[in-house]
């Protein structure tokens, strides 16, 4: 057998009835401890609109050589280099060491009217006016081995959410330790203890002002339960009727509160926080918040590879040995009652084996051979 992963997903419990057939009970559970949901408007939590970003190949740059800025010329050309004559201008990146151009004024003139190249910039005005005493603004590209590299979108997501942080892979698609490197946060700067010669791959979550996504500060939500299930608002609406009086007759405007959401307007996946809705959502128009209870001390590690420790009649063992991408979870226990939370669905060489996974105490899996 290769290397496994473990992947989570729902089962709904088992429920066994009374004689008379009007009370369901859960047996052999776990009683996980949750954060109730926050009742009031003013506690609701900010949703984060986000957009993910999956094997991207980090971009090397100069970071040594420091922004530069520089006059472009000749004027009133279509195509203008910097006077620096540097022909490794860093192109690609669109959030923290994006390259900007400015007018005469230093006003930043807007992407939509020229592209960029490594050696400069392309006007694109069907009039042949082209703006004099334009600069440029811009990093330049590194070369590899370096040490130093950058995400293609800013500002990277840096919340509490930790279904949504950085994940960095060699040429291998390995995953590198996060002792290795360090994330500069929101830039997208990611700076390794030693050189690589090649580009590393990232996953990433980086936040996004148009989008349907969007996430909450905690994983783990609370489903299904009758109190304790997440309502949604988006934007401000003032309620009619909802306003009042006190005791001595004084009027209460109530005023604008967040707007609910009907659920058939978004998806949730609960494990990881994350709200999906049908359309996109500007965030310049429309805020978004959320009430929702949330499962404590319980933490996601799907994805999470498992060594082989040995086998026997029972079939073979595994277990979170040397874990890069969750190496908080060595050494803790596995969820192993609340059907929610337990470890489900073992994949070897990316294949899912339909096998019966026994938990024992901690972080030892056993795989039986049979079904």
């Amino acid at each position: 057998m290769g290397t496994p992963k473990i992947k989570f997903y729902q089962l709904p419990q088992g429920y066994s009835e009374d004689g008379d057939n009007d009370v369901q009970q859960t047996t052999n559970d776990e009683m996980l401890p949750v954060v109730d949901k926050p009742l009031l408007p003013e506690d609701w939590y900010d949703m984060t609109g986000v957009n993910f970003i999956e094997g991207e190949s980090l971009t090397p740059i100069n970071l040594s050589a420091g922004q530069i800025t520089s006059a472009l010329g000749p004027d009133s050309a279509e195509f203008q280099t910097p006077a620096t004559g540097h022909t490794d201008i860093l192109v690609d990146p669109s959030g923290g060491f994006a390259a900007i151009v400015l007018d005469s004024e230093s006003e930043v003139i807007s992407s939509s009217t020229y592209t960029l190249s490594a050696s400069g910039v392309t006007f694109i005005n069907a009039s042949g006016i082209y703006p004099s005493g334009a600069s440029l603004q811009y990093w330049r590209q590194g070369s590899l081995p370096t040490t130093t590299f950058v995400t293609d979108h800013a500002p990277v997501y840096n919340g509490n959410n930790s279904s949504f942080f950085v994940t960095v892979y060699d040429n291998s698609s390995d995953v590198i330790d996060q002792n290795d490197y360090i994330v500069v946060y929101p830039s997208g700067l990611i700076t390794f203890d030693s050189a690589k010669s090649y580009s590393p791959t990232v996953d990433y979550t980086y936040e996004a002002t148009s989008t349907k996504y969007f996430i909450g500060q905690r994983d783990n939500w609370v489903y299904g339960h009758l109190y304790m299930s997440p309502d949604i608002f988006k934007g401000m609406y003032d309620y009619p009727g909802d306003d009042s009086e006190d005791v001595q007759g004084n009027p209460i405007v109530q005023g604008e509160i967040p707007q609910f959401v009907d659920n058939s307007e978004y998806q949730i996946d609960f494990r990881k926080g994350l709200v999906t809705f049908s359309d996109v959502v500007d965030t310049s128009s429309y805020d978004v918040h959320a009430s929702f209870a949330y499962v404590v001390a319980v933490r996601n590690t799907t994805g999470q590879t498992l060594d082989f420790t040995g086998s026997d009649g029972d079939g073979y063992h595994y277990k979170a040995v040397n874990d890069k991408k969750f190496p908080k979870s060595i050494g803790s226990r596995w969820v192993g009652r609340n059907d929610s939370y337990m470890p489900r669905n073992i994949y070897v060489d990316g294949a899912l084996k339909p096998q019966t996974v026994t938990v024992t105490p901690y972080d030892t899996l056993t795989v039986k051979t049979g079904p």
